[in-house]
This record gives structure tokens, C-alpha cells and sequence, in this order.
């Protein structure tokens, strides 16, 4: 790629090679939120789609496990309802 061309046909040139998926991943604190907002808006602008990921640990009693999963889903969807 010659740096002779302007800035729109570089753009084109290379957008075959851009990410078209992110993920980001949340512990659901304060600072993640954050982060995943950053990361909303780079997927924004780089025409990506944001998947959202938070681990829970399955290693945990059935009924512990079942609410923490539940909460972080709820969570998640709150975020991503606040980025849409």
C-alpha cells in the first residue's frame, strides 16, 4: 500500500483486515463499566459487534451459582440496554 494514496482509499484497503467482533469482559465493577463503554464505543466505530462476557464460578453450591449467573445476566443486559 503506497502512503501516496488519501486517507478514504487507505480506509478501504485495509478494512477487510478490521475486527468485526469485540468482546469485552466485565467483573460488573465501576471501573469495567467503564471500560466496556469504551469498548461500546469503538465497536461503534469500527462498524463491530460487542459481545459482553462475565465468568462465574461453576465450581460454587447449585443455588449460589444459579443467583450469581442471574444477577450477572441482568447486569450484563442492563449495560448493554445503557450503550444501545
Amino acid at each position: 500500500m503506497s502512503w501516496g494514496h488519501d486517507a478514504a482509499t487507505r480506509y478501504r484497503q485495509m478494512e477487510p483486515f478490521f475486527m468485526k467482533v469485540l468482546l469485552a469482559a466485565s467483573d460488573l465493577s465501576p471501573r469495567s463499566d467503564r471500560a466496556v463503554a469504551q469498548a461500546a464505543h469503538l465497536a461503534a466505530r469500527m462498524d463491530a459487534r460487542l459481545i459482553l462476557l462475565n465468568v462465574v464460578d461453576d465450581e460454587l453450591p447449585a443455588s449460589i451459582l444459579t443467583e450469581e449467573r442471574n444477577l450477572a445476566l441482568r447486569a450484563l443486559e442492563d449495560t448493554a440496554a445503557r450503550l444501545t
